[in-house]
């Protein structure tokens, strides 16, 4: 009998153990997911030009208004996972609804020539390597990301708008919109100066 208590009491000793252990790797992994996601998510822009010279703003492309945004984009994740900005975008809107959508620039190219023979190509990179096509981008924890981006837009039946904001999918794929500035999207030609300070883009 005392072997059998003994024994008992071994297994019981050995159980709870085995559940504080258990208990203990629970809280310190709910702890851990917690503190991962603490932080957060802030982007930061600046309005600048194209190729050093052509300011952001209204231009004539070929007869017709031509809308081009040249933005400087700053990423901070503070929290303790990676994140994901898929399909960055500028977005014009009006009264709050969406009019149309901006074409992703990859890179543009300056020619220049004498006579009819091309001397020099001037290549400017826009998103880098990891754009494929889009503005997609992932951001490592703690970490503080800069990209640069083009996005442009033709008139082309596209209406008068009151607003211009940053839109994103998120890893959850949730359209996340940020307010850039309001503006009067007329579709006169006219250029604006370059932002001098960074300016964090919040929901409206």
């Amino acid at each position: 009998m005392q072997h059998l208590a003994f024994l008992l009491a071994g297994s019981a000793d050995t159980l709870i153990g085995g559940f504080i252990g258990f208990f203990s790797s629970f809280v310190i992994m709910l702890i851990t997911r917690w503190l991962d996601r603490k932080g957060k998510l802030r982007i930061y822009a600046k309005r600048t030009v194209v190729d050093n010279k052509k300011r952001w703003g209204f231009h004539e492309d070929g007869g017709q208004s031509l809308l081009v945004v040249p933005l400087k984009l700053e990423f901070q994740n503070t929290t303790g996972r990676s994140r994901v900005v898929r399909n960055v975008d500028v977005v014009p809107y009006r009264n709050g609804k969406e009019v149309a959508k901006t074409v992703q620039i990859e890179y543009t190219e300056k020619k220049r020539a004498a006579g009819e023979k091309v001397t020099e190509v001037t290549t400017s990179e826009y998103g880098e390597e990891d754009a494929h096509n889009s503005y997609s981008f992932t951001l490592p924890p703690n970490s503080i990301v800069h990209k640069k981006c083009l996005f442009c837009l033709k008139h082309e039946n596209v209406p008068d708008f009151d607003e211009l904001r940053l839109d994103y999918f998120d890893e959850r794929d949730r359209r996340i919109s940020l307010h850039i500035d309001e503006i009067a999207g007329d579709w006169k030609p006219r250029v604006f100066e370059p932002d001098l300070d960074w300016v964090l883009l919040k929901k409206r």
